[in-house]
């Protein structure tokens, strides 16, 4: 299947068992073929920094790697929310049941004729 190092850089290549009249082999090897001559131009550059596909590669990376930050913060921003307003619920939840069981004491009590009954939600 011609350059065998294109089978080395290309991996996708050692799997594509099919005949090459297929229409979609002919195309897929021709790829490779265009990446592997772009690649060894890219790679024979010396100075990285005069190479105009790297220089945008890098800028490209840069704005991605900011675009990423800001969603893990805005990320970490909900989940506090989220977090602070589970918290609020569950002391909602915590004090609407010491009033409740408050209430359920007075009740018992008052029933049972032990009269007025204080208790001080401490516990």
């Amino acid at each position: 299947m011609g350059n065998p190092t294109s089978k080395g850089r290309w991996s996708s290549l050692k799997g594509l068992h099919v005949s090459v009249n297929n229409k979609y082999a002919t195309l897929w090897i021709i790829a490779c073929i265009h990446l592997h001559a772009f690649a060894v131009k890219h790679e024979a550059v010396q100075n990285l920094s005069r190479d105009k596909f790297y220089r945008e590669g890098r800028k490209y990376q840069k704005k991605q790697q900011q675009i990423e930050r800001r969603w893990r913060q805005e990320q970490r921003r909900q989940a506090e929310e989220t977090e602070e307003g589970l918290d609020k619920a569950e002391d909602v939840a915590i004090l609407e049941g010491k009033l409740k069981r408050v209430e359920l004491k007075v009740a018992l009590l008052e029933h049972l004729g032990l009269g007025e009954y204080e208790d001080d939600m401490e516990d």
